[in-house]
């Protein structure tokens, strides 16, 4: 069972959100290639997500083999 507890602080979900629509915005003036906005636009929309939810899977699961290296 997925364990949901927060684990970003409040300074990481503001830069990741601010970072999200920053990148969103030039995506959507400046690149023209249809497959590469798509796939940026799916990498901002996870970055807002994990910010606006605060809970990052990745972090969790490097935080887990930190963990078992220092044993």
């Amino acid at each position: 069972m997925l364990n949901l507890k927060r684990n970003l602080q409040n300074r990481q979900r503001f830069f990741r959100l601010i970072l999200s629509i920053v990148i969103g915005l030039i995506t959507t003036y400046f690149i023209y290639s249809i497959i590469l906005k798509i796939t940026i636009f799916i990498i901002v929309l996870i970055f807002a997500s994990t910010a606006l939810i605060g809970f990052c899977p990745m972090r969790t699961i490097i935080n887990r083999i930190k963990m078992d290296k220092l044993k």
